[in-house]
């Protein structure tokens, strides 16, 4: 992260991109370890992986333990990029109220009960969300500002 943070917000139901919308999309890729995560650290096609969490969303049970599953991976990307980017604020499956209270940050009457899976603040109390909403399998959510 530079000196100056970004806020952005990222559809990923979009099924057709301009050429600045996919340079964006691949910055973003690279920016929270996605990218590393794909090449480095898994084992398995993607395809073959995206399969596996799509059988593991079988039953509600297995959604759960699919979600948790899911965050126990993403949880030491997420915190190495924190530590890198030297960002101070990582909560975790926290209401977005929360930044209020803790930080002063207003949060629309619409979100403030939302749960996010991981929120990031940095010096200048700027925030990135990271949720994962189950669908019919995992969805990337939202990504970007409050």
């Amino acid at each position: 992260m530079s000196s100056k943070a970004e806020i952005a917000e990222y559809n990923f139901r979009k099924r057709k991109l301009s050429g600045d919308e996919i340079e964006e999309l691949i910055g973003f890729f690279e920016k929270t370890g996605l990218r590393y995560f794909f090449e480095e650290l898994s084992n398995k096609s993607i395809q073959d992986y995206v399969t596996g969490v799509e059988v593991g969303l079988d039953t509600n049970a297995r959604k759960n333990r699919s979600g948790n599953a899911m965050e126990l991976v993403l949880e030491p990307i997420i915190r190495s990029i924190k530590i890198k980017q030297e960002i101070p604020h990582l909560l975790l499956q926290k209401k977005f109220n929360i930044l209020k209270k803790k930080f002063g940050i207003n949060v629309s009457s619409e979100l403030e009960n939302r749960k996010s899976d991981f929120i990031l603040v940095n010096k200048e109390n700027k925030v990135i969300n990271i949720s994962f909403r189950v669908a019919s399998g995992w969805k990337l959510g939202k990504i970007g500002h409050i």
